[in-house]
Parts: C-alpha cells; sequence; structure tokens
C-alpha cells in the first residue's frame, strides 16, 4: 500500500510474510461412566417403633425454651416463629436424656421442631 507525499515522494509499506496456520479441530471426546455392580443384599429391617422426629409449640414468648422429648437421641432443634421465619442464633444444651434447652436473645414464639 504507497503512501503519496506532495513533495511527491512515496513510501509503500509491505507486510511480512506472516505464515497460516491452521488448526484442526480437537477430536470428540471420550467420556467412561463407570457402571454400577449388582445391588447388595437386602439388610435387616430398621426399628419401625422408633421416635425420629418431635415438635413443640411455643405460644407465650420466651428467650429460653426447655423441651421434654421422648426421642432417643439429641436432636438439632429448627425453631419457626410465629411469622414463619427461621429463627436462628440459639445455643443449644442437653442438660438430661430426653431435654434440649434453647436460649436465645430474643423472646421467641412459634414451634420448634426436633429432629
Amino acid at each position: 500500500m504507497p503512501f503519496n507525499f506532495s513533495d511527491g515522494s512515496t513510501i509503500e509499506v509491505v507486510p511480512p510474510n506472516v505464515p497460516v496456520i491452521k488448526m484442526a479441530p480437537p477430536p470428540p471426546a471420550t467420556v467412561v461412566l463407570p457402571v454400577g455392580g449388582p445391588p447388595g443384599p437386602q439388610g435387616p429391617p430398621g426399628d419401625t417403633g422408633q421416635t425420629l422426629a418431635f415438635v413443640q409449640n411455643v405460644s407465650t414468648p420466651q428467650s429460653t425454651i426447655l423441651i421434654n422429648h421422648d426421642l432417643a437421641f439429641n436432636p438439632q432443634p429448627l425453631a419457626i416463629d410465629s411469622q414463619g421465619a427461621t429463627v436462628t442464633g440459639w445455643t443449644i444444651t442437653y442438660p438430661n436424656p430426653g431435654w434440649i434447652e434453647m436460649v436465645g436473645g430474643v423472646s421467641f414464639t412459634g414451634t420448634v421442631y426436633l429432629s
């Protein structure tokens, strides 16, 4: 591509030879998924008589909630207030088997689900 100047001079810029590289697309990927073996033997039946959850309604405002439950384990509580919001931040202790104590910073009314 030449450049012409008013004094009659001309400069021509010649681009360098640049090799053209053609790239082939990568080959299709092969994904190997492991196939599970046959099912194992049937396990023994579970104890259908065990209680796995407990519900406690809290109708008067309380910042400390003490619940006596019939669960055979120390459950985790889920506190839902009377407006339907989950309340977190409780300090949880298990003072005796069958008891859970929840201490919070605010008065709570609603339902506590133990499981």
